[in-house]
């Protein structure tokens, strides 16, 4: 799982794996239990305790504090399922565009589809009525929603960088995981990367975004539009423009263009019968090969 994830690159070395295999491994002796997410849900609880003079007393105590969270914090599936397809809902209602061109590319040249990339409880939960079952589950695993329930059955470790995870879970503690704020988190990442999805061309370029670009997110990028979201109660539309990262857009007789999207976002202001319009420059440069 280490090597295949981009996210979780950093965390790939020989004493953090033992370390995690023999948590795992209590819980299963006092469980009976083991699922492949457990070794997401897991990797917050290892950064959060860091006690190096008594290694075996730590194992006990994250597996029984993970035990716990397993038990009272993380959602039921079909909330899983609920969450996403709000989204998608919502996105449908108040932002067509988006809405629109995320289904019209996921059934463009549909390569690379690997029902691998998913737990199998995200896409077993559907009522399969089709009798071309290879040919429902292509177009399942192909809809933006299957990858809105990875994000949210993984609760963002292995998508986001790991400060970021930490950050939005302790949002989560605090609140006590209240599935509204989970929700608020995805739309978050989601229309962070609003401007990149509207410049993929089909299900490979879509499928690179789920579920490699969130990671290159800044933290304080995602914790500003989340307080925007989810404390402010603002429009979700003027997230797209809280990405501050460097993007290399595509090239144009032989030139390629770096476009500087730090943009500043202003808040509300309570002056009257005053109209502003804000013109941002942006920087280009000029790369020749």
């Amino acid at each position: 799982t280490y090597s295949k994830i981009h996210a979780l690159h950093p965390y790939l070395e020989e004493q953090h794996l033992r370390f995690t295999i023999k948590i795992l491994n209590i819980l299963y002796t006092y469980r009976k239990d083991y699922q492949p997410y457990f070794i997401y849900w897991l990797l917050p609880f290892q950064l959060s305790y860091n006690n190096n003079e008594n290694k075996n007393e730590e194992l006990y105590i994250i597996a029984m504090h993970f035990n716990l969270f397993i038990h009272h914090c993380f959602l039921q599936w079909s909330n899983i399922y609920t969450i996403a397809n709000e989204i998608m809902i919502d996105l449908s209602t108040n932002d067509q565009e988006f809405y629109e061109h995320l289904k019209s590319i996921s059934n463009i040249r549909k390569k690379n589809i690997n029902p691998k990339d998913f737990f199998k409880e995200i896409i077993s939960l559907e009522n399969i009525s089709n009798n071309n079952s290879i040919q429902y589950t292509n177009d399942l695993i192909s809809d933006p929603v299957i990858f809105l329930r990875k994000w949210i059955s993984q609760m963002f470790v292995g998508i986001i960088n790991c400060n970021s995870v930490l950050y939005l879970w302790d949002q989560f503690f605090m609140i006590k995981w209240n599935i509204i704020y989970i929700k608020y988190a995805t739309i978050t990442i989601l229309y962070l990367l609003r401007n990149r999805f509207m410049y993929a061309k089909d299900y490979n370029d879509m499928r690179k975004i789920f579920l490699d670009e969130p990671y290159l997110l800044h933290t304080l990028d995602i914790q500003r539009a989340f307080i925007h979201l989810a404390i402010k109660n603002y429009n979700p539309k003027y997230i797209s423009d809280m990405n501050q990262r460097l993007y290399i857009s595509k090239s144009l007789n032989n030139i390629r263009y770096l476009t500087n999207k730090q943009k500043t976002y202003l808040e509300t202001m309570g002056i009257k019968d005053i109209s502003l319009n804000l013109i941002i420059p942006i920087v280009i440069l000029k790369i020749f090969f």
